[in-house]
């Protein structure tokens, strides 16, 4: 049981945090009488202040002003919380940032800050599914006062932190953000999607963040100070589960391997789409792999395997592909077929070569659970898998 106070005056001395839940036209005042009892970190969850009208816009102004004069600060507001792994605080409302019981062997060592809303459940549960779990979680509202630069700046300094990952919905402070973003990129991967693409987009933002977003605009910079893209928020988890499991490629030259020609030709499009390139094997190796090969199987690039691979063959195919120079890194993918013998060679041959791989499995649940147990990043679609080996070569979307 918690003790309940008939008023502020009544509270004990010390309280480091509080947690507004009141209207806006009495958060400004009640925030007042906090920090003159010493409180000095405000989450304030309440809507209705810049995002609703213009009324709401001065509200917010004045509750901000009174807040940071007093030496205090405030996240907000219209936040859905915080929710930090180290310091055993749940804060959050909207969402379920902890693992909700599902067991994922790994310590939780992402963090996301975000304008998305109740949308960061579907970074949540994505990265769930790659068993890696949230450490840190900040949902920032209208971001009145605290911003993303501070937050970025602050999530590294959580122990165990390997990944970044930004959602800017409203206004943002582009040369703050972009200073954070270089000091912090040189740390840790920063991952950055913006919440709205497109003009009818941004008047939505209006009534969701306070303000009409030029976090889109801001990308180029974000992207030039190191921090990597990505297109929505699914593809953000996809590319922050790819960065903190696998090794950056030295190039964009990419192996496409799969037990299904039509996957691999799909794989091999998204890939060019997006600046990679898949290179044709030198001919004196194809020659080699096709003694492995069935006869029906390409072996220039995309390497068919087909489901009818001697389980013996696996490793000696898969390894000679990712021996070659001009190869940096690989896509396997399992459509079809689901040869016990293909995860078991991807997971060694992917330790010993030292280069990124990403998986595709369709129909293929022993491959995938064994590949993602081993740590290698599993996607549903060739694009989704295309996009997320994208964040190993960074380039610009």
């Amino acid at each position: 049981a918690h003790r309940a106070y008939h008023s502020i005056s009544e509270l004990p001395e010390g309280l480091d945090l509080a947690v507004l839940v009141q209207s806006p036209n009495r958060a400004t005042a009640t925030a007042i009488e906090l920090v003159k009892r010493g409180v000095r970190a405000f989450v304030v969850p309440t809507a209705g202040f810049a995002e609703a009208h213009q009324e709401g816009r001065e509200m917010q102004r004045r509750m901000v002003d009174s807040v940071t004069c007093g030496g205090a600060r405030l996240l907000g507001p219209n936040t859905m919380g915080i929710y930090s792994v180290t310091s055993k605080l749940n804060l959050v409302t909207g969402v379920d940032p902890s693992p909700h019981g599902i067991e994922t062997g790994r310590r939780p060592r992402l963090a996301l800050l975000s304008q998305a809303g109740e949308l960061d459940q579907v970074f949540i549960d994505t990265a769930l599914g790659h068993r890696e779990a949230l450490s840190l979680y900040v949902s920032l509202g209208n971001a009145a006062d605290v911003g993303f630069e501070h937050l970025l700046r602050g999530a590294v300094g959580e122990p165990g932190i390997a990944a970044v990952a930004m959602v800017p919905a409203g206004e943002v402070d582009v040369p703050a953000l972009a200073s954070t973003v270089r000091e912090v990129s040189a740390r840790v991967p920063v991952l950055v999607a913006p919440k709205v693409r497109g003009r009818a987009a941004k008047r939505a933002a209006m009534s969701h963040s306070g303000g009409a977003t030029d976090a889109e605009e801001a990308m180029p910079s974000l992207v030039a100070a190191g921090a990597i893209a990505a297109r929505d928020i699914e593809d953000l988890a996809d590319r922050t589960v790819a960065v903190v499991n696998q090794p950056m490629a030295r190039g964009r030259k990419v192996a496409v391997m799969s037990t299904s020609s039509g996957a691999a030709v799909a794989a091999a499009s998204h890939l060019t789409d997006l600046g990679m390139e898949v290179p044709t094997i030198p001919a004196e190796i194809q020659q080699v792999l096709r003694s492995w090969l069935p006869d029906h199987a390409g072996a220039s690039n995309p390497v068919t395997l087909t489901g009818k691979l001697a389980a013996a063959n696996y490793r000696p195919v898969i390894s000679g592909v990712m021996g070659q120079a001009n190869i940096d890194g690989g896509i396997v993918l399992a459509v079809g077929a689901d040869p016990p013998a293909l995860a078991k060679a991807v997971i060694d041959v992917t330790k010993r070569r030292g280069k990124p791989m990403v998986g595709v499995t369709v129909s293929a649940p022993r491959t995938e659970a064994a590949l993602v147990d081993a740590g290698i990043p599993v996607y549903p679609t060739p694009a989704r898998a295309a996009r997320a080996y994208q964040a190993l070569v960074p380039l610009p979307l």
